[in-house]
């Protein structure tokens, strides 16, 4: 009788694959509120520069706004005492992150069109990389 000897068994090593997996989900989630960021951003910019900025909207500095709201631009059909407030321009960058361009206002001044066109070419850039990731997703 043969006395077959009895070799253990190999368990192939695998790396762990949670730091990648970790990354893919924080790039992810930095990527999903990137849109959301720039709105943000973009907000709060465009309320610090027009006007010379909240604080000489509220002291009347008389500075020109560099952007023209339909409720200044139409006086008559608005509150006599009407000034852009943060709200305001929160529409602002949100109408032009999604629409790629200005929509209801108008940008008076070479620095807040310059503005608008970073914005909208940022908004367009995510939009071409979070596509193409996913058509890439998609092909493999």
């Amino acid at each position: 009788m043969t006395v077959n000897k009895i070799e253990p068994i190999q368990i192939p090593q695998v790396e762990p694959r949670w730091p990648a997996a970790l990354t893919v989900l924080v790039a992810i989630g930095l990527v999903s509120a990137l849109p959301y960021r720039i709105r943000l951003i973009f907000s709060l910019l465009y309320w610090q520069i027009d006007l010379g900025g909240p604080e000489a909207r509220i002291n009347n500095a008389g500075r020109k706004p560099d952007w023209l709201f339909p409720q200044t631009g139409v006086p008559e059909d608005g509150p006599s005492d009407w000034r852009p407030t943060f709200i305001d321009y929160l529409f602002l960058a949100y109408t032009t992150a999604t629409a790629f361009s200005p929509t209801d206002t108008l940008p008076l001044t070479a620095r807040a069109q310059l503005l608008l066109m970073l914005e909208s070419a940022i908004s367009m850039t995510t939009v071409i990389v979070i596509a193409s990731r996913a058509i890439n997703i998609l092909g493999s």
